[in-house]
């Protein structure tokens, strides 16, 4: 079982629980505490470090400017700016320095704080619980910070930290934290930084056990890593989120490197990603995200995973909690199982209106699925489309369920096309799972699209068009022997900024499901579903991912001569 170092407040996870427990209040009234702590600061001591010049502005003098702020006349905190010319500027610091109050520090885009791998920069504290310190570190660069917990920045259990258009650069941490460490009960708000070249043992820029909420920002080649041999987990290259919650918008993660979420490793907590961009990351297990297990689902919407790889298990995502996964692409990630996803997980998982393309795997090229005990769990794919995924050496090109972990799945409105694999080039139905198909498109570049092993069942829910290898025989299900027989266009950008597959006029799957009822986000691109994509006046539901307008913006008439309207 692996384990993760805590920090020295927080021995063990289940007293960081009863902690967490009994000040929750704490996460009510924190967001009135920013608003009287940026109102107080009139009230209290502000200063400058220099007076305007580079010589100046030395760490006797940013030390003495932080004892007027935090120790000064008035209450504690204020506002520290720096003077030290109209060039970028470096102060070099050989201690850490400690804030509590309502501290705001603007480096005006010109100051970097350096530590030289000697001591963090910051510890943010309270002195009594009673206490609040909310501290704003702006416009300034952080980099070469060392400490056992948070290289830069210790963020203590019911304090907050704000961080806006900051920069961390290469700083470490013994264990958690490699740029900011907080504790349980705290509150992180990051917007607009950048956190490059960090490492630690777990959270190679971040490691979370509070409330942790971070937007529009760039983490870019941080790794978890150990200096220490056994028991000790590497979690998180960039971010390692423990205890709570944690939010994370509009972000990119380029590069990242762990044992566990090469990007990003949420253990048990509440995580939301959303609008985020995960590139090139790579891990033993979830090249981009990993998840402990969990009763929460981990929500993610708007993703992008491209390129990042798992040593074992899901090249972007591995999972043993709940996922509920909508609009988002998974482009080119491989692992040994489990090419784009990897789900272990007894609770319930939606993937929806999502793209999976060219991931790579020997087991599961694009998603690798399984129960727990018996039949547990259950996966619904809705609006999937996936294209050009393989298991170069196993089974289930697109999809494949682990025998005798069973797992019940749903495939609806979902367009699997031209995978391919030794066997089950596009579904692989292991022993004990139960697979249902309906209203969907399946076909598979090369060998037997459909497998079934004993004790599997697949079973259609009509409306589908796929090879005779699936054995769909209701009424409306259409056995085709060919790929041009689907008369679909290219994989595209057919509207909706994911790729898919737009069924040509004429298509078997237009109009296929007669008498649907109408879908309230329409179809993969949030187009009205049904919809009269055969103009014969009827509104009926086509088969796939797509459903097809009465007029498409992308013209792909056969006799098309360059005077159809637009």
């Amino acid at each position: 079982m692996k384990t993760t170092r805590l920090p020295a407040s927080c021995k063990t996870a289940q007293k960081c629980r009863v902690r967490l427990h009994g000040r929750r209040s704490l996460l009510f009234w924190l967001p009135a505490l920013a608003a009287m702590a940026w109102g107080s600061t009139a009230q209290a001591d502000n200063a400058t470090v220099g007076n305007g010049t580079p010589a100046s502005c030395t760490e006797a003098a940013l030390n003495a400017a932080l004892t007027q702020v935090v120790v000064g006349d008035q209450a504690p905190g204020g506002v520290l700016t720096f003077a030290c010319g109209t060039q970028p500027h470096a102060i070099v610091v050989t201690s850490q320095k400690s804030l509590e109050g309502q501290v705001t520090i603007d480096g005006g885009g010109l100051i970097t704080l350096d530590g030289q791998y000697a001591t963090r920069h910051f510890n943010v504290f309270r002195t009594q619980p009673e206490d609040q310190t909310a501290v704003l570190l702006k416009d300034i660069t952080l980099r070469n910070g060392y400490a056992d917990y948070g290289g830069s920045v210790y963020v203590g259990e019911g304090t907050r930290l704000d961080l806006l258009r900051a920069t961390f650069v290469s700083s470490i941490a013994a264990y958690t934290g490699g740029a900011v460490a907080s504790a349980g009960s705290s509150l992180l708000n990051v917007n607009a930084s950048v956190f490059y070249t960090g490492s630690a043992q777990a959270g190679g820029a971040i490691a979370s056990y509070g409330v942790a909420n971070i937007a529009d920002s760039v983490f870019s080649s941080n790794f978890a890593y150990s200096s220490q041999a056994g028991g000790i987990s590497h979690d998180g290259g960039a971010i390692a989120s423990f205890i709570d919650s944690l939010l994370v918008e509009r972000s990119q993660f380029l590069g990242n490197v762990a044992d566990y979420g090469g990007a990003i490793s949420n253990n048990g907590t509440q995580a939301t990603l959303r609008d985020c961009r995960f590139v090139g990351n790579s891990a033993s297990m979830g090249g981009a995200l990993y998840f402990e297990a969990s009763s929460n689902p981990a929500l993610i919407a708007g993703g992008h995973f491209e390129n990042n790889a798992a040593e074992f298990f899901g090249g972007a995502i591995n999972s043993s909690a709940p996922l509920n996964v909508d609009r988002s692409l998974f482009k080119d990630n491989r692992a040994s199982a489990g090419g784009a996803v990897d789900l272990f997980s007894s609770g319930n998982s939606v993937l929806a209106r999502s793209t999976f393309s060219g991931n790579t795997a020997n087991f599961g090229g694009a998603i690798l699925g399984s129960g727990t005990t018996g039949l547990s769990g259950t996966l619904n794919l809705s609006q999937v489309t996936t294209s050009g995924n393989s298991a170069s050496s196993g089974n289930g090109g697109d999809l494949y369920l682990l025998d005798g972990f069973g797992i019940g799945v749903q495939v609806f409105d979902s367009t699997l096309m031209n995978a391919s694999a030794a066997s089950g080039s596009s579904l692989y139905v292991g022993q004990d799972s139960v697979v249902r198909v309906g209203s969907s498109l399946v076909w598979a570049s090369n060998g037997v699209a459909c497998t079934v092993a004993a004790g599997g069942q697949l079973t259609t829910l009509d409306h589908n068009v796929a090879p005779a290898s699936c054995g769909f025989g209701a009424a409306s299900d259409l056995i085709v022997a060919s790929f041009a027989q689907f008369g679909l266009g290219a994989l595209a950008d057919n509207g909706g900024g994911l790729p898919t597959f737009l069924p040509r006029p004429g298509s078997p799957a237009i109009d296929r499901r007669i008498g649907c009822s109408a879908a309230e986000d329409g179809d993969a691109r949030r187009l009205p579903r049904p919809a009269d994509g055969d103009g014969n006046g009827s509104l009926d539901c086509d088969a796939g991912a797509v459903e097809r307008q009465p007029v498409e913006v992308v013209d792909d008439r056969i006799f098309a001569d360059g005077f159809q309207s637009p």
